[in-house]
């Protein structure tokens, strides 16, 4: 154990030396949903391969279960991912969150009375991340606990895995949804979807980083964690 520990600090500190000599190299493999890669990592990786060319960066496409699964298994460097799961293998560092709010579009509001109440709301045809509306009963367990029982025997009407397409849906008049604020700015602003009940108490989903724990990451792995961190 004590040739182990001096092997680790060892390397830990040739790490170090390699990352403070500006001279990173390496290949980078990163795990996330089309999502979040749409959203976070393009400008990200721009920036830190203008400063780090010589580290290529290898991203794979794929839901947070296969991701976490990857990094627990040594097949991905890091993963993104929206609220990881409490698993003891995973180092989690949290990146940021995104407010969601609950909205409809104007088409869809018109063809229904008003929405005064969450009951309305269970109710109506609902757009979720999966059948079984874990963004609905997320709201309601933060506004009407007594209603999500009631959810609980109902399904989502559309069920899709990525905000956009839920958008998209919503923007069709299909149904009520919760959703990253910043992707229905404009929409909002020009009313072309409507905030159901605004005084509700909203939700949000954290983003983490995810590598496997104990392990001793390469300088350019860190080097790019540091650069995610900073541009929060």
């Amino acid at each position: 154990m004590t040739a182990d520990k001096h092997l680790s600090a060892l390397e830990e500190e040739m790490i170090k030396v390699k990352r403070d000599s500006g001279s990173l190299f390496g290949t980078l493999s990163i795990a996330c949903t089309m999502e979040l890669a749409t959203l976070l990592l393009v400008p990200v990786i721009n920036a830190f391969k203008k400063a780090h060319p010589q580290v290529n960066i290898e991203i794979e496409l794929q839901d947070d279960a296969t991701t976490v699964n990857g990094v627990v298994n040594g097949k991905t460097d890091i993963g993104i991912v929206v609220f990881s799961s409490d698993n003891r293998l995973l180092e989690v560092y949290p990146f940021r969150s995104e407010a969601f709010v609950t909205v409809a579009s104007r088409q869809f509001i018109a063809k229904h009375d008003e929405i005064t109440d969450f009951k309305q709301v269970v109710d109506l045809d609902i757009i979720d991340y999966q059948m079984d509306c874990p963004s609905m009963k997320t709201w309601l367990g933060k506004n009407d606990k007594k209603l999500v029982k009631r959810l609980e025997v109902k399904s989502a009407s559309i069920a899709a895995n990525d905000d956009r397409l839920v958008k998209d849906f919503v923007m069709a008049g299909l149904g009520i949804a919760n959703l990253p604020r910043v992707l229905v700015e404009k929409e909002l602003a020009s009313k072309e979807v409507v905030e159901i009940l605004p005084d509700s108490k909203s939700i949000s989903a954290g983003i983490d980083l995810v590598t496997m724990k104990d392990r001793v990451l390469p300088a350019h792995i860190v080097a790019f964690i540091e650069h995610l961190k900073n541009v929060r």
